[in-house]
């Protein structure tokens, strides 16, 4: 029995040895290619396209006697320089005007004035007043037992 134990180890022995002397396949990892791009090249960008001399005018009016929407606007542009004016009727019955100018130098420039038109406009009818009441609930007693 001990001879049997003996060769038992020993070949344990043997398939350790073995074993531990094949080297064991690990993948190997290798790092990615370098990429190599173009260099930028700077090119300057074009100049720009020449701009007309703007130039305009237009003028519109509205009466709409129904909604009591009644407005007017003209203008007008010369190279940079813009003139125009509008006005409208206010609720209250006075007609605003504005007469403005733009331009590179100044900025923008209003000038306001009120006049009389007209009676003030009607204001809206009421709105209806809603009430909501809550509703009213019985009021049922639990039964109650004695013992």
């Amino acid at each position: 029995m001990a001879l049997k134990m003996m060769s038992i180890i020993s070949s344990l022995m043997a398939l350790v040895a073995v074993t531990s002397a094949v080297p064991l396949a690990v993948p190997v990892y290798h790092a990615p290619a370098p990429v190599y791009h173009a260099p930028v090249v700077y090119k300057p960008a074009p100049p720009p396209e020449p701009v007309a001399h703007p130039k305009y005018a237009f003028a519109y009016e509205v009466k709409d006697e129904h909604t009591g929407d009644i407005k007017a606007q003209e203008e007008s542009r010369d190279g940079p320089l813009v003139k125009g004016v509008y006005s409208l009727v206010q609720p209250d019955g006075r007609r605003r005007i504005v007469e403005y100018t733009a331009d590179d130098h100044t900025g923008f420039n209003a000038v306001v004035k009120y006049e009389p038109f007209g009676p003030p406009l009607p204001p809206p009818p009421p709105k209806p007043v809603v009430k909501y009441v809550a509703p009213v609930l019985p009021v049922i007693k639990a039964p109650y037992y004695h013992h």
